[in-house]
């Protein structure tokens, strides 16, 4: 089974450390990076076999890295990337750059949705990942995820949301 993995960039606020420390415990973004670990594992035994990201740093730049750690677990598993365009990281710090560089090497296919970055091509990227998935998986809400979740319902495409308060409780 396929599952595309989507967020709209709330953890950003968390590893750029420029989250409200009042609204969030001092070890958020562990238990951020733990709790996606477990989700991802628990996909893996529900079946699901080949997983969907575009990369871009935060949630979906970790999820790459978990699934290809995941791999050598199971080998079975394959990882997708759907780039929005080419060096769409050529902004990102080169220990960055490294770190995804190297999931660019152990993934399983990797493509660009657009050949140059324009308004929509992380939307783009979306909707391919979306198309070719049994699952759509939101970090975030429905609301803030509005045009993915139409697009999910257009293809028949169920949708799992986690809310970011769930998933930040100590």
């Amino acid at each position: 089974m396929t599952c595309t993995i989507t967020s709209r960039g709330f953890e950003l606020l968390l590893a750029l450390q420029i989250a409200p420390p009042e609204r969030f415990p001092k070890n958020a973004l562990s238990i951020l990076k733990c709790n996606l670990l477990e989700i991802l594992c628990a996909l893996v035994e529900k079946g699901y076999t080949d997983f969907y990201v575009n990369g871009a740093y935060g949630i979906l730049f970790w999820s790459a890295e978990m699934i290809c750690a995941l791999k050598l677990y199971h080998p079975a598993l394959r990882l997708h990337l759907v780039q929005p365009y080419p060096e769409h990281n050529a902004g990102w710090k080169p220990e960055l750059r490294e770190r995804f560089q190297q999931i660019l090497e152990k993934a399983d296919e990797v493509f660009c949705a657009e050949p140059e970055e324009t308004a929509d091509c992380y939307e783009a990227a979306d909707r391919i990942m979306c198309s070719a998935s049994d699952l759509l998986v939101i970090f975030g809400t429905r609301s803030a995820n509005r045009s993915m979740v139409s697009y999910a319902g257009m293809q028949d495409v169920p949708v799992f949301s986690l809310k970011w308060e769930n998933l930040l409780i100590p």
